[in-house]
């Protein structure tokens, strides 16, 4: 599963710990910065799992349509998709 649990961790926190592993690892070689980005696809919807609940839509304004592009080194990015530091 994506998360799994205590005995049996899944997908993010397996990727998550290698990640911060290696950057502690290649710490004295150079700085590295991660930035991390969460959504849910819902049927054809993209939500945003970093926005406030609030922003999201629940009790308020229905959050912004988030889109599906290429960039110019043909890379997928979903535009306006929150993106957030992580130290840990």
């Amino acid at each position: 599963t994506m998360y799994g649990s205590d005995s049996a961790p899944g997908l993010v926190p397996r990727i998550a710990n290698e990640l911060f592993s290696l950057r502690e690892q290649y710490a004295h070689e150079s700085t590295i910065q991660v930035q991390c980005q969460m959504l849910e696809l819902y049927r054809d919807d993209i939500i945003d799992l970093l926005l406030p609940l609030r922003a999201r839509g629940v009790k308020a304004a229905p959050p912004p349509a988030l889109n599906i592009k290429k960039d110019t080194k043909g890379y997928v990015k979903i535009e306006g998709l929150t993106e957030r530091e992580a130290s840990s």
